[in-house]
């Protein structure tokens, strides 16, 4: 609807070029339409820039607001900025004082921290120069959200790391716990590990041993063990120094399943071949089967022979197939012709 009155403005003006803005700007002020102002406002030549920003401005959506400044030159902007603080909301006020020189830097901060969102408290810390870091701080410690307080404490120059820390434990979440051990100088691997480990996370537990300087690797792979997730224990038994070699195959193994078996053959220094091979040859495709196949046989097994013992029938070649074919289509022809 909206495009099509912008496209008969649009003609009118194309084909009078002499018109002037007052041709259609009463009937667009009119109608109270952001849509409309905003292409009022921005194509056509002589339009009341400041009129058409107030309609903006009176139907109170940030969004278009932000956008009318983005698109329309020589507008107001402490003029639209004034009303972006106003509406209070947090991403339109950290976009702005992102984008527009002599921005409010102040105002448009205390509207985030006023807002309590830990998202954009977050990023105006990060983003802004002269934004009020205590402030915003103080703003996502209260949200008790624990992304947005690990990603505090390690990306804002003279955060409190224990105050941060301390929320992330609270949240007993082992993905924000892992990485508050992993990419924060001075977190306490201690207590970091005992939420992840509590947790039961087999990929949590996994990554702590395999990343985290200090970490007690006994009680974070009794935790992958218990959970007996083939997939987690194939990673831990590959990228873990001192890892258990045996109990992590014997899960993957009872997993049954010819993709994880070859991966930890593959993979894993002391593996048992010969126990993986029994499963993958027992896939049922035939493209990765010839994979495993090709493996094995770089690995010095005799194929043909673990198959026999195995009893798993030999795959025919594509000639013997068609020879086969060949034979059964000779027995029809030969048949029908008898009848």
């Amino acid at each position: 609807m909206y495009e099509e009155i912008m496209k008969k403005i649009r003609e009118y003006y194309k084909e009078h070029p002499e018109a002037t803005a007052e041709v259609f700007e009463g009937e667009i002020l009119s109608s109270k339409n952001s849509i409309l102002s905003i292409f009022f406002a921005k194509e056509i030549k002589g339009a009341n820039i400041d009129k058409h920003a107030q309609v903006v401005i009176d139907n109170k959506n940030p969004k278009k607001i932000l956008e009318f400044a983005y698109e329309v030159e020589n507008a107001n902007l402490k003029q639209l900025g004034d009303a972006i603080i106003k509406g209070k909301d947090p991403e339109c006020n950290f976009e702005f004082a992102l984008e527009f020189e002599g921005a409010n830097i102040k105002e448009h901060g205390q509207a985030i921290i006023d807002s309590g969102d830990p998202e954009w408290n977050y990023a105006y810390a990060k983003e802004i120069p002269g934004a009020d870091i205590k402030k915003h701080a103080k703003a996502v410690l209260k949200s008790k959200n624990a992304k947005y307080n690990r990603l505090f404490a390690q990306n804002i120059k003279g955060a409190n790391i224990e105050e941060h820390e301390k929320v992330v434990l609270a949240s007993n979440d082992p993905e924000e716990c892992y990485y508050f051990a992993k990419e924060i100088p001075g977190a306490d691997i201690t207590k970091l590990a005992q939420v992840v480990i509590k947790s039961k996370n087999a990929k949590y537990n996994r990554l702590f041993a395999e990343n985290i300087k200090g970490a007690n690797i006994e009680e974070h792979e009794k935790v992958v063990l218990a959970e007996e997730d083939p997939e987690e224990c194939c990673l831990f038994a590959q990228n873990v120094k001192g890892a258990n070699i045996k109990a992590h195959e014997k899960i993957v193994l009872a997993s049954n399943d010819p993709e994880l078996s070859y991966y930890f053959a593959q993979n894993v220094e002391g593996a048992n071949i010969l126990k993986h091979a029994a499963i993958m040859l027992k896939s049922s495709d035939s493209f990765t089967k010839k994979i495993y196949k090709n493996f094995l046989e770089e690995k010095g097994i005799d194929v043909s022979k673990l198959m026999s013992e195995l009893y798993i029938p030999e795959e025919d070649n594509e000639q013997v197939k068609q020879e086969k074919e060949i034979k059964v289509l000779l027995r029809k022809i030969s048949y029908r012709s008898i009848v």
